[in-house]
């Protein structure tokens, strides 16, 4: 079992009570940012530390966002039961409910008593052990705020956390040669974390958040699969029936099975070749059986046909 991190955006509330709001104070509006945030503060400090703490719950609100799509994804491929999955989305709606009491652009903030229960709202949803598996990645990103008012993350810093999550995946992995599909799909993440990451870095070295959460979310939903979950069950049909169906990925040896049938395959990105005496082979690259479940279907085209070889589809 995986141990949790702490909120490192949000630690700031829970040691802090000077962010109570205080006794004599002024209303100050930031028309700077696209969406003004009206405050009360008593002087410079108080609006400095307000705005620290309005900035931790905004990545909260994001982290909560980004493990409802844990849950989903953790649904959809069968990792969690069907209470698991409710306690989840119960636990996101608290979360996210109790955020709205704080967000952005009301009037009066409510005090530090109010913050905290949001505070504790949205831990005890990151960090539950009812399926999620993980805390997300945000937790171990300082979290800033740009020159345009969007929460940013220092690009070195995500890249380093996003590895590390890669990294222990592969490590729960089976010591198999029948899970080089999977090995192969996370060190590809990899490669593409840091290739997008320095790519959408600004001057100083930091990226937007609504640019990362794509590949944060499929990190993080990798990071959360169980050994269980890596294994997918296949099934092939061609028209006509009785095809040869050989799948390659990458530093695996090829799966070679007849279609008309159903085959147990380990998640990953895979090319294929499929062959029928009397019908042109076809060959494909890059079929998607991380996520993409069900019926693999080739419509093969007669060898005497002008028509190209068609693609396969999954369905």
């Amino acid at each position: 079992m995986r141990p949790f991190l702490p909120l490192a955006a949000l630690a700031c509330l829970a040691a802090a009570p000077a962010l109570a709001q205080p006794a004599a104070s002024h209303v100050v509006v930031r028309d700077t940012l696209p969406r003004p945030v009206n405050i009360r503060v008593a002087e410079a400090d108080g609006a400095a530390a307000i705005e620290a703490q309005r900035i931790a719950l905004e990545a909260a609100r994001a982290d909560a966002e980004l493990q409802r799509r844990v849950l989903l994804h953790q649904r959809k491929i069968g990792t969690l039961t069907d209470a698991q999955y409710r306690e989840g989305l119960s636990g996101y709606d608290r979360a996210i409910d109790g955020y709205r009491q704080l967000r952005p652009g009301q009037r009066v903030r409510p005090d530090g008593a109010e913050a905290a229960v949001l505070e504790k709202q949205i831990i005890d949803f990151t960090a539950a052990r009812d399926g999620l598996g993980a805390p997300s990645v945000l937790a171990e990103v300082d979290t800033l705020r740009g020159d345009r008012g969007e929460v940013r993350l220092p690009a070195e810093a995500l890249q380093s956390s996003l590895a590390a999550r890669l990294e222990q995946a592969r490590a729960e992995l089976p010591d198999d040669a029948r899970h080089a599909p999977a090995r192969a799909y996370l060190d590809g993440l990899e490669r593409r974390a840091a290739e997008q990451l320095p790519a959408l870095a600004d001057a100083r070295g930091n990226v937007a958040l609504a640019d990362t959460v794509e590949i944060i979310e499929e990190v993080q939903v990798a990071y959360t699969m169980s050994m269980e979950s890596w294994p997918v069950m296949l099934r092939v049909r061609s028209i006509p029936e009785q095809a040869i169906v050989e799948l390659r990925a990458l530093a695996s040896a090829p799966l070679a099975f007849t279609t008309d049938t159903q085959r147990e395959v380990i998640r990953g990105w895979f090319d294929y070749t499929v062959s029928k005496a009397g019908y042109k082979t076809v060959e494909g690259k890059d079929l998607n059986l991380v996520w993409a479940e069900g019926l693999f279907t080739c419509q093969l085209v007669p060898e005497d046909s002008p028509q190209a070889p068609l693609p396969c589809n999954i369905e």
